[in-house]
């Protein structure tokens, strides 16, 4: 009998440590780093977080279709952000787009050079409010965007 009462003591303490594990593992994010990242790039054959991304790069090109030129400057610094933050989470190193760019070869981004100009472009937009450029303009520049994230499979 004395046997009986401590197995049923043991599982019971055992179920609440796997309750404990869970209940922290999940409030952490641990589960889902490890276990939704695996299974949602097995299903969608896209890298984790490419759906994010999607939804993001769809902002940026509506808002092209609008015809202020606020709008086309805010598209190019959001797709260089966008950019930025993609090449951060694949551990690129440098502090700011530019050193990470400058970092990459043409191995790794085949159109690294056209993203610098690009954002050199974007550089021009955040220090001089008079900055100009055409509509093709920006569209070349988000295009070039385009290009890397399409080959980082992101979009």
């Amino acid at each position: 009998m004395a046997i009986l009462v401590l197995k049923i003591i043991f599982v019971l303490s055992f179920l609440f440590f796997v309750a404990l594990i869970i209940y922290f593992g999940n409030k952490s994010g641990y589960f889902k780093f490890i276990f939704i990242q695996d299974f949602s790039e097995m299903f969608s054959f896209m890298p984790y977080g490419s759906e994010k991304a999607i939804k993001q790069w769809v902002k940026v090109k509506n808002r092209l279709e609008f015809p202020s030129e606020a709008d086309h400057k805010l598209a190019i610094i959001e797709a260089d952000e966008m950019l930025d933050e993609i090449l951060s989470r694949m551990r690129t190193e440098g502090e700011t787009l530019d050193e990470k760019l400058r970092k990459l070869t043409s191995l790794q981004l085949p159109n690294v050079s056209q993203v610098l100009q690009a954002h050199e472009a974007r550089n021009n937009i955040i220090r001089d409010p008079d900055y100009r450029f055409s509509l093709e303009e920006a569209k070349e520049l988000i295009e070039t965007y385009e290009k890397a994230l399409e080959y980082l499979q992101m979009i």
